[in-house]
């Protein structure tokens, strides 16, 4: 049985870094077959498919479609999440790759039978959780109720560091920042 959600125990000390080398300019953003291929030779390069604790979440995994993330917190910083699922077992793991410049960032490997926030960030599901609620905008900003008519969703994901979200990899809608 392979074990995600506690991670690897870290480095007594700090190994030799290899030169950074940069697969792509930064000009623009990847294309989303870049991203997987960029993340699948990632997770080989480490060597994580040969890993006992990783086997489960990666044997027979394909890659799904990449979802493109903002950092709100690093100007100008954009990253893809490709998710790997099979067939009736769903997102087994998700690999982060930079969008500007194509770099392994980290991977995750889902618990068996778990279930994923990543399967539900798409648009549609979020226009279902959120059209027609009223949000609390804070102390004194009052409340927000979001309309079918008068609505507008980012075109990508967004995250920043937060006590409730610690881990890039799981992103959320920018809509769902706002509390009831």
């Amino acid at each position: 049985m392979w074990r995600s959600a506690i991670p690897d125990p870290p480095p007594d000390r700090r190994g030799a870094q290899p030169p950074r080398v940069r697969r792509a300019k930064g000009e623009t953003l990847l294309r989303p077959e870049t991203a997987i291929k960029n993340a699948l030779a990632g997770l080989r390069r480490h060597g994580l498919p040969d890993r006992k604790d990783w086997k489960g979440a990666l044997n027979n995994a394909e890659p799904g479609t990449p979802m493109l993330v903002q950092r709100l917190d690093e100007t100008d910083s954009y990253y893809f999440i490709v998710p790997l699922k099979r067939p009736r077992k769903g997102i087994t793991a998700a690999v982060a790759v930079d969008a500007r410049f194509g770099d392994y960032r980290q991977a995750i490997a889902l618990p068996p039978g778990g279930s994923s926030i990543l399967s539900a960030l798409d648009s549609k599901t979020v226009l279902s959780q959120i059209v027609g609620r009223t949000l609390q905008m804070g102390d004194r900003r009052g409340r927000l109720t979001v309309r079918k008519e008068a609505y507008c969703l980012y075109p990508t994901l967004v995250w920043r560091p937060c006590l409730e979200v610690p881990l890039s990899i799981l992103p959320v809608p920018h809509a769902d920042r706002w509390r009831r």
